[in-house]
C-alpha cells in the first residue's frame, strides 16, 4: 500500500510541474486517504497478530 501512496504523490507532483493543478490536488487527496487507509490497515493487521498469539491489548 505504501507504493500505492507513493505512486500517487510522484503523479500528483508530475502534475504540478505541468501546471495540472486541479488534477495534482486531487491526487493530493487520494494521497492522503491511501495514507490513511495504510494505516488503518496495518493496525487491523496488529490486531489480529497480537489475536493470533493469544495477546491482548
Amino acid at each position: 500500500m505504501a507504493e500505492v501512496t507513493q505512486g500517487f504523490s510522484y503523479l500528483g507532483q508530475h502534475c504540478f510541474t505541468y501546471d495540472l493543478d486541479k488534477t495534482g490536488r486531487v491526487l493530493q487527496i487520494i494521497t492522503v486517504f491511501s495514507g490513511l487507509f495504510s494505516m488503518v490497515l496495518f493496525f487491523f493487521g496488529v490486531l489480529s497478530a497480537c489475536n493470533g498469539f493469544g495477546l491482548t491489548l
